[in-house]
Order: structure tokens, then C-alpha cells, then sequence
């Protein structure tokens, strides 16, 4: 289905979440490694994360900090969750800032990343275009580390899941209950792949279950780089929150069956930025739904050419139910093969 658009609220003391996917990088990447983010395999055998923070507003040096321990916390939670495999080795965090794969916003009165009635004062975080190299992650300023590795994983590993795991993943979660692993078969009731069984294909020499592994041990240090800038580029700011706006707004109309003002909201996407690959993706899904099958497999070529790259979820989608049944559409999923 359109799970394209990831979103995540807090609602009281409950973590509700909506669905969908992301980009891995591995040694080396298959595709070009985007800015602002990489996964490398050391010669110790460890898979370090480096990511870019972007706080949207002038920030000092105690937010730095903060920010930098809840980070610290997520590189914790990650290893226990790969059993010592996967860490955060470095972030580098800037302020009046638009670039990153975190990015931060200010509110008038707290950390917020949305106005209106989606708004998520202080603790809110969302994963958007999680099957693209263009992920990224819109959060407020204090999220707490369940939600932040909950929206990491969507965007480094291609974690799909909300309701159906006993793991991290699932879409309700009490505040503070910060789950150690990620489900196996026998706590994954989603059709497919478990959450470990998608990262053993995705990265070779993984181990599952690690006999080296204690539990309750430390990843190495992570390094942060502090960065204060002059200068937030309003314009960009102001593109992406329209983005996001749109997008949710084509999502609605999708899950009300309104597929004419959904294709309206994905297309006015483009106008923004002509390359969107979650708004191609979301576009041929839209069009899949119509029983429109040629502007269909148009789309999806087009999300493809501009950075979504997961085809495994391109072939398990039901929104393309009726389209996986044409040649054409499997000549898609066996591009790469």
C-alpha cells in the first residue's frame, strides 16, 4: 500500500504510528552513498552509522549536548538490538541548518515538527521517503530514544513493520519501554521476512544469534561534531514543509478512495522538486488503484530512475496487486536480478 509516508505520533502516554520503508548503504554501496549518511563496515567486522543533524533554528551548546546524549542512547539501543553488530560511530550536528537526515524544528513554544492538528510538541518524530536514498527523519527536539530508533529503523534498514512485530516496531508502545531487540520469526506476525531474517540478506557476515555477544555491553564511543552556522536557508525550509503537507494531505485522500485529489497532492509535490521519488512512488500507486496500469508501471519508473531503490517491498505492496500480474511489472522486479 502507499506506505511511503511514515509518520509517528505521541498520544498521551502511547506511541502510535502509521507505515512503510527506507535505504541501506553496504560495503561498499550499490548505489552512490547520499550526503549526510553512510553505513560502513569496519576491519573490525562492526557496522558504523554517521549521520548529519540538521537544527533548523539557532541552537546553543547545551541543546548540542542533549541532543547528542539521546543519540548516544539510540547507538546504545541499535547494538543491543543487533547483538554488538550495528552502532552510531559519529553524528555531525549544525544549527540554522536545512541538511541532514535528522532534521530539528523550533516551535514558539517548544520543539515542534508540524503546526496544526498533527502537531508533535517536543517528543514527535516522523521517517519520510523511507524507501528512497533520500530518507529522512522530522523530528522534534526531545523525542525519546524508543521513537528515535523506531524512526532510524525505518530509514537505515528498511524496517516496514508497525503493528505487526513484538519488536521496537510495532505501532503501539507505552512511553519509556525501550525494547533490546529486534523480532525474529517468533515475534513477527507480518506476512514475509522477519526483521532480523531482512537484515541478514542485506549485509553479509551478520551473525544471528552472535555467540560473541554479551548482553549489556557498550558500542565503541561515538564522536560528535558541533557545527554553528550564520545563516538557515528559509527557502529550502519552506519547500520541505510544503512537502510535507502535501504528502499527508495525498495520503488522507488515498485512504478515503478520493484518488483524483491524492494524484492532485502527490503532483503538486513535483512542482517543488521534480524528482521526488516518493511522489512518483505514491503517484503510481495512485494510478495502480484507478486500474490506470500504463501511467502506473510511467511512475514507477520514474520513482526507480530518482533514488527508490527497494524493490522488495515494490513486489509485496498491495496497492499493486492487479499490476503485479503484467509482464511489464515483473520485468520491474527483476531489473537487478
Amino acid at each position: 500500500m502507499h506506505m511511503y509516508f511514515e509518520k509517528t505520533f505521541y498520544l498521551s502516554a502511547f506511541l502510535l504510528l502509521a507505515s512503510v520503508q527506507p535505504f541501506y548503504a553496504e560495503t561498499p554501496p550499490s548505489v552512490k552513498e547520499p550526503a549526510g549518511y553512510s553505513i560502513k563496515k569496519s576491519d573490525a567486522g562492526l557496522w558504523e552509522i554517521s549521520v548529519d543533524i540538521a537544527v533548523q533554528d539557532e541552537a546553543d551548546e547545551a541543546f548540542f549536548d542533549q541532543f547528542a546524549k539521546r543519540m548516544e542512547n539510540t547507538s546504545k539501543l541499535i547494538w543491543e538490538m543487533t547483538q554488538g553488530q550495528f552502532y552510531i560511530k559519529e553524528i555531525k550536528i549544525s544549527d540554522k541548518c536545512s541538511d541532514g537526515r535528522i532534521i530539528i524544528k523550533k516551535g514558539a513554544k517548544d520543539w515542534d515538527i508540524l503546526a496544526g492538528p498533527n502537531a508533535m510538541g517536543g517528543t514527535g518524530a516522523t521517517c519520510y521517503e523511507s524507501n528512497t536514498t533520500n530518507w529522512y527523519v522530522y523530528a522534534a527536539g526531545r523525542p525519546p530514544t524508543i521513537i528515535l530508533t523506531h524512526e532510524l529503523l525505518h530509514g537505515i534498514f528498511k524496517f516496514k513493520d508497525e503493528n505487526s512485530c513484538a519488536c521496537i516496531m510495532r505501532g503501539t508502545q507505552i512511553e519509556g519501554r525501550e525494547i533490546n531487540k529486534i523480532c525474529d520469526d517468533t515475534g513477527h506476525k507480518e506476512t514475509g521476512k522477519s526483521c532480523w531474517k531482512r537484515l541478514l540478506d542485506r549485509y553479509d557476515g551478520l551473525k544471528y544469534p552472535d555467540p560473541a555477544y554479551k548482553a549489556g555491553s557498550q558500542p565503541p564511543p561515538m564522536n560528535t561534531v558541533k557545527k554553528h552556522n550564520k545563516e538557515f536557508n528559509d527557502k529550502k525550509e519552506n519547500i520541505l514543509n510544503k512537502k510535507l503537507y502535501l504528502e499527508m494531505a495525498g495520503i488522507q485522500h488515498l485512504d478515503t478512495g478520493d484518488y483524483e485529489k491524492a494524484l492532485k497532492s502527490f503532483q503538486e509535490i513535483l512542482k517543488l522538486e521534480a524528482g521526488e521519488p516518493a511522489a512518483w512512488y505514491n503517484i503510481a500507486c495512485t494510478y495502480a488503484l484507478m486500474n490506470r496500469q500504463k501511467e502506473a508501471l510511467e511512475a514507477i519508473e520514474k520513482a526507480i530512475k530518482n533514488g527508490f531503490d527497494d524493490i522488495e517491498w515494490l513486489g509485496e505492496d498491495p496497492d499493486f496487486a492487479q499490476l503485479r500480474q503484467t509482464p511489464e511489472f515483473r520485468k520491474l522486479l527483476n531489473r537487478d536480478k
